[in-house]
């Protein structure tokens, strides 16, 4: 269970961190 939410935040950010092309 630990590891699901680690792994969620993670997801998140690699979706947030994504750089829009210009």
């Amino acid at each position: 269970m630990r590891n699901f939410k680690k792994k969620k935040k993670a997801e998140e950010m690699k979706k947030k961190k994504k750089p829009k092309p210009p």
